[in-house]
């Protein structure tokens, strides 16, 4: 367990600025409807009867669903040139035997790339990418055709720019599952805390892109929909992983150095837990947390290698950091 700095000190002041700091980072109540519909909408559009992808959709098996930062309500501006949101999806889909593992990839791209709304649509390593203004969905396709046990556990795949495509263990959902567990719902006067900060911010950042959009809102308002974004969490930990992020995004951003994924960080204050005292403390304990195991395994010239606690062949951090040598940069810098 990480320690903290000493309990008489008093960082009340301090706490409510970084409470300040986080709701300025994060997505708004509006942002939050904007971003539900429009995983509402990606559904819709995969499911739709021309999709390149709806014959291997299993009715009542494969699911469409929020997954990353927006699923463990961490989700933060990016802090690159364009300062964005980035939130994840998965698409479940039963991959035909016969196809190549680039293929799955290659269907997911033919399938978004005329996404209504979308500035872009790319085709990246492990997803596809739907690109709006202040803000991008990465969509990952998942083959659940093995239906292996657990908590809807499947391959992604990875297609990098040279060499050939792979599949690489995942469970996104199950993950989802852990971290919100370990998290809980938080202590009442933090969340009553964390909303004033937020109704005093009042930000909206994300823009109706089109008028289908906007008229679904607005029938989302007369009609309340099944939701899907998971709730929010406004549990201290949460908060202090969103501050933690900010923070490495800006410290990154003209790094050539690749920072540590953030659900590798997810996991890690998952480990740790609660720290009593506010959120200056809770901040505090998770930066020293993680940087006295990476000081221990460059003591040791080993890297950390966290798995997913739902689902252990998911190797949640497997390209960060990179082996020895390169390694000791890596966790140097952090």
């Amino acid at each position: 367990m990480a320690t903290a700095p000493a309990p008489e000190l008093d960082t009340s002041t301090l706490d409510e600025i970084l409470l300040d700091l986080a709701v300025l980072i994060e997505l708004s109540p509006h942002d939050r409807e904007i971003a539900e519909n429009r995983y509402r909408r990606l559904k819709e559009y995969v499911e739709r009867p021309t999709s390149p992808l709806r014959p291997y959709l299993v009715d009542g098996e494969s699911l469409i669903y929020a997954q990353g930062s927006v699923a463990t309500s961490t989700t933060i501006l990016s802090g690159d040139n364009d300062d964005r949101f980035d939130v994840d999806a998965i698409v479940e889909i039963d991959v035909p035997l016969h196809w190549p593992e680039s293929e799955p990839l290659d269907q997911l791209f033919e399938t978004l790339k005329n996404f209504p709304g979308a500035v872009e649509v790319v085709r990246c390593t492990r997803c596809v990418q739907i690109r709006f203004a202040f803000m991008h969905m990465d969509v990952t396709v998942m083959d659940r055709r093995q239906r292996m046990g657990g908590e809807r556990p499947g391959h992604i795949f990875h297609s990098p720019d040279t060499g050939p495509t792979y599949r690489v263990d995942s469970n996104p959902w199950g993950f989802t599952g852990w971290f919100r567990t370990q998290v809980g719902i938080g202590e009442r006067l933090f969340e009553q805390r964390l909303k004033a900060a937020r109704d005093a911010a009042g930000l909206s950042r994300l823009i109706v892109v089109d008028e289908a959009e906007r008229r679904i809102l607005a029938d989302a308002e007369q009609v309340p929909l099944p939701p899907m974004i998971p709730s929010r969490i406004d549990a201290q930990e949460a908060v202090a992983l969103k501050l933690l992020k900010r923070y490495l995004n800006l410290r990154y951003t003209h790094s050539r150095l690749k920072r540590p994924p953030s659900i590798w960080l997810t996991k890690l204050t998952g480990d740790m837990g609660l720290i009593q005292g506010g959120l200056t403390l809770q901040l505090y304990a998770l930066s020293k947390f993680i940087s006295d195991s990476l000081r221990e395994h460059l003591a040791r010239r080993t890297v950390p290698r966290e798995v997913n606690p739902s689902y252990p062949p998911d190797k949640i951090n497997d390209r960060w950091p990179r082996a020895w040598p390169e390694a000791e940069s890596d966790m140097t810098v952090l």
